[in-house]
């Protein structure tokens, strides 16, 4: 029980929630989170340390950079992630986020590479 309260309290970060968002539509790199949120690196990397070290994300390096992913084997991220999916309208921010993301699939823009 404590571990999902120590997620449900990490996820009340709005910017941790917005990378956990992100990062279900793919693994992404600092550059590529940073890109969309329009936050400082330093910003994003302490975030995705935090997610990291409670086990919400994983990691894996290729090249000089680091990609995240979310970890399946965390449970309790499931029933979250589909709430603000279903909800989506009613968080413009996130509706952004992924706008973003998606635009920059669609046309092969990412920082990093």
């Amino acid at each position: 029980m404590i571990d999902e309260i120590n997620v449900l309290k990490l996820l009340a970060n709005d910017i941790r929630l917005r990378i956990v968002m992100l990062l279900v539509v793919k693994e992404l790199c600092v550059c590529e989170i940073q890109g969309i949120l329009n936050i400082p690196q330093y910003q994003v990397s302490k975030h995705l340390k935090l997610l990291k070290t409670s086990e919400i994300l994983n990691s894996v390096k290729r090249d000089k950079y680091v990609f995240y992913s979310l970890n399946k084997k965390t449970n309790i991220l499931q029933p979250i992630i589909s709430y603000f999916a279903y909800k989506s309208e009613l968080f413009p921010v996130l509706e952004k986020d992924k706008m973003l993301l998606d635009e920059n699939i669609k046309n092969n823009i990412f920082s990093c590479k």
